[in-house]
């Protein structure tokens, strides 16, 4: 399953007014929302963009004139915009597709509600799964963003930034952990296969490591274990539960696995 992190858009373009009205909310904003960036990047979450939408957005307020109180975390945001890899997608309109709450705001330009509906015709087409991220002070509806055409719908999980911990509490819930299963216990007689060498029987450091440094493929997660010399491959147990255990058999792991942690 694919999954793929999408942003408010209000989040990047202001609404002028509003902000001069309420400036210490959109201080709080930008801080949260760099927070945010910054945990995408650490759980290699892609985000939902494209080089034309960055690029018109540094047209829009704040970026086309930062407020000396949010440039010094503008500019962090433009770094992160110019060094990221997005999850693009093309410039395709569905009509008669709708948003619930509306995410094409009044104040948005023409270009940037034409983006938008690119961005809100791919979440309603693709079989990626989105988590919608936005902020409490840009949003007033419920924990879900409705996308509608004619009597299709498909419901888009929203996340709605508060507070810091909210932030850390999806990614908590959100990122792969290490359950150790007994019957992966370390190196038994004849059942080699299927032990845990990484696991010392008490400590899940070790294990978790491997883990966040793992790469995902087709559900699966794979690493390699320089310490004990072999391949650990972690499966799905329950929720972000992950159980792992060693592969001794190489041919096992894919090829683009091999090939992306260098081994032969």
């Amino acid at each position: 399953m694919t999954e793929s992190a999408v942003i408010d858009l209000a989040a990047f373009v202001w609404d002028k007014d509003d902000f001069n009205e309420d400036k210490y909310a959109y201080w709080q904003l930008i801080s949260h929302k760099i927070k945010l960036l910054d945990e995408l990047k650490k759980n290699k979450l892609k985000l939902l963009c494209r080089n034309q939408l960055r690029d018109n957005i540094w047209a829009e307020f704040p970026y086309n004139n930062a407020p000396i109180s949010t440039k010094d975390m503008s500019n962090r945001i433009t770094i992160f915009l110019i060094t990221s890899k997005f999850e693009e997608y093309p410039s395709k309109i569905k009509k008669e597709l709708v948003s619930i709450p509306n995410q094409i705001r009044l104040h948005f330009s023409e270009t940037i509600q034409k983006e938008n509906s690119y961005l809100l015709s791919d979440m309603y087409t693709s079989d990626t799964t989105y988590f919608y991220f936005t902020f409490k002070k840009i949003w007033n509806g419920i924990s879900k963003l409705i996308l509608k055409k004619n009597d299709d719908e498909k419901d888009i999980s929203v996340i709605v930034i508060k507070e810091e911990q909210d932030i850390m509490f999806f990614f908590n819930s959100y990122k792969p952990i290490f359950e150790h299963n007994p019957k992966h216990d370390k190196i038994k007689p004849g059942d080699y296969e299927s032990s845990l060498s990484c696991f010392n029987g008490t400590d899940n450091t070790i294990p978790q490591k491997l883990l966040d440094t793992a790469i995902e493929y087709k559900g699966v997660y794979y690493n390699f274990d320089s310490n004990n010399d072999v391949w650990v491959v972690f499966r799905n147990h329950l929720n972000n539960l992950y159980h792992g255990y060693d592969e001794i058999n190489e041919q096992k792991i894919p090829i683009k696995i091999r090939k992306k942690l260098r081994r032969p």
